[in-house]
């Protein structure tokens, strides 16, 4: 895969992530989500580990941090609260997950 594949998957990673709890992404953190996907494309093509597997990693990552959005988003708002997860959830979430590689500098 390229890097704009590797960035589109896993953003598609993200959005299907976030779909998995019933809430979509706002427009700043959907931004957000995109240039941090890129970053991390742009690290995997450069890993000494096979592609595969650092695209798990970053897989597994976004999966974790779309996570943490939707824990905090709860913690924001209480459990019945927007279906949109946005730059605040998002700064939180990083907060506490980055930096991790790849997806974080």
């Amino acid at each position: 895969m390229n890097e704009t594949e590797i960035a589109g998957h896993l953003y598609n990673v993200a959005v299907r992530r976030a779909q998995h709890h019933k809430v979509k992404f706002g427009p700043g953190a959907d931004a957000d989500l995109r240039g941090m996907t890129v970053y991390a494309a742009a690290q995997i093509k450069g890993a000494a580990i096979p592609q595969q597997d650092a695209i798990r990693t970053g897989e597994l990552l976004i999966e974790r941090l779309v996570d943490e959005m939707q824990h905090q988003a709860v913690i924001l708002e209480g459990a019945g609260g927007q279906h949109v997860i946005g730059e605040e959830t998002l700064r939180r979430a990083r907060s506490l997950l980055c930096p991790s590689w790849p997806l974080c500098p």
